[in-house]
């Protein structure tokens, strides 16, 4: 049946109500929790899946369905639209490689406009090319995105110029990839969560207790600040484009 029953006792009704507790559940959670990150909500996707596929099987046995699968084409148009324009402003992915990957959806959004009355072949097409967009996109775009998200490239410079074991701090920023790529160089706070330094002094007073060192990560627009501050050494080692990997010496 298309429609839900959610007190039925078949098996088709508990698989849909438990698709779609465990879809809900954590994205409510850890959207309460202000700690909703990717990892967190990868696992709940599998239900993601069953739930689109038991609406696909529904609409491909239905004789009706033209008006959802027409609505679903204007969504691809405008899901793909929106993502090459987000990953354009925020990443260094140039448009017309993201407008490529995305003009499948596109093109097969407009055919589900046209050509609603062939669902089967259309919903057919979209699960294909929405996996092969998503191949496509781990391939030109994951990359660039990876590189921006992650500090694991900019502690590797750090370390071939010689800190590979020189603890970590961050000042006014916090980046959870730090705990993975800096285990053990890094200090943590009564709350269970990496230190933030807020402050210069803080910073100088981390460096002395240091052996005079550390490494520092601060958000690109902050780091020339730091490095033209006269209350210590600091030099920018690299950056990704959202956050900088400064080394400060204390004088």
């Amino acid at each position: 049946s298309h429609r839900w029953n959610w007190r039925g006792q078949l098996p088709l009704d508990r698989a849909r109500v438990l698709a779609f507790a465990w879809l809900i559940v954590p994205v409510v959670f850890f959207s309460f929790s202000e700690s909703k990150l990717p990892a967190y909500i990868l696992p709940a996707l599998p239900a993601v899946a069953v739930l689109v596929g038991d609406r696909i099987a529904c609409f491909c046995r239905e004789s009706r369905g033209d008006k959802v699968l027409r609505l679903t084409g204007a969504f691809l148009i405008v899901v793909a639209g929106a993502a090459a324009w987000y990953l354009h402003r925020d990443s260094s992915v140039p448009l017309a490689s993201l407008l490529f990957a995305t003009s499948h959806l596109i093109l097969l959004g407009g055919l589900a406009i046209a050509l609603a009355r062939f669902r089967v072949q259309i919903f057919l097409l979209i699960s294909i090319v929405t996996l092969g967009t998503a191949v496509m996109g781990v391939r030109i775009v994951a990359p660039s995105v990876a590189k921006r998200e992650s500090v694991r490239d900019l502690l590797a410079v750090a370390a071939a110029r010689g800190y590979a074991n020189t603890p970590v701090v961050q000042l006014e920023t916090l980046e959870r990839t730090v705990e993975f790529y800096a285990a053990g160089r890094i200090s943590y706070g009564g709350d269970a969560d990496p230190e933030i330094l807020e402050t210069m002094p803080q910073l100088l007073n981390a460096a002395r207790q240091n052996d005079g060192v550390v490494l520092c990560f601060a958000r690109v627009e902050l780091a020339p600040l730091l490095v033209k501050s006269k209350l210590a050494d600091s030099e920018i080692i690299s950056d990704n484009g959202r956050t900088a990997l400064l080394v400060v010496h204390s004088k």
